[in-house]
């Protein structure tokens, strides 16, 4: 096993909900939830609490969000490299659900919209910028994020194990801002709504 894989497989997370259609989202969202008004596509990183407390990161790629679960200490400026398990592909109008997964559903626990922004694909050839598409199928991906909480390059690079797993490793340039830069409330509120996630889950049940 690589150093690469390594690091995955000790580190891995739980990972989140499958794909869904739009009659199949927990809650209801807006159906012009996808891109904001920009030419640039979509990011979107959701702070998950499922089996274990982790991120979701999703980038709007030909009309649909490709997902990776991340640990929750990737944006820490103490860590450099981390796994990337990809998940299936998510709808765009995923990308305003904060709420709660009811038990029983896969993926089920607390979702918030942690940050959400455009992205700029960094990979170059012949001067040109690649399509997002093929930069993904090939495997690796620099971009820039444009958020709200984190702005910088980040690097996703898939590893292949074998023929059908394959492992991803996000890695932060220096650049990139991490939560150390983010005041307690920043790194603990919802970039759409302003509430924790413990305010999530009780207004959740209220309902």
């Amino acid at each position: 096993m690589n150093s690469i894989s390594a690091c995955m497989v000790s580190q891995s997370v739980h990972t989140p909900p499958a794909r869904r259609g739009l009659n199949n989202l927990p809650e209801s969202v807006p159906q012009n939830a996808g891109s904001p008004a920009s030419k640039l596509p979509l990011f979107v990183i959701q702070k998950h609490e499922s089996k274990k407390l982790h991120y979701d990161l999703h980038l709007e790629i030909d009309g649909v969000l490709k997902s990776w679960a991340i640990p929750q200490k990737a944006f820490s400026r103490y860590y450099e490299k981390q796994p990337a398990i990809p998940n299936d592909d998510h709808p765009v109008e995923y990308a305003a659900f904060e709420g709660v997964i009811p038990k029983h559903q896969y993926g089920s626990g607390t979702v918030m919209i942690w940050d959400r922004g455009t992205y700029q694909n960094l990979m170059i050839k012949d001067g040109r910028p690649l399509p997002n598409q093929t930069c993904y199928k090939h495997g690796q991906l620099e971009v820039y994020l444009h958020g709200s909480k984190i702005r910088g390059r980040y690097i996703l690079i898939r590893s292949e194990r074998n023929e059908i797993e394959q492992e991803w490793l996000l890695i932060r340039k220096d650049d990139a801002v991490t939560v150390q830069d983010l005041t307690a409330r920043e790194e603990d509120t919802s970039i759409l709504t302003g509430r924790t996630m413990s305010q999530i889950r009780q207004e959740w049940r209220k309902e």
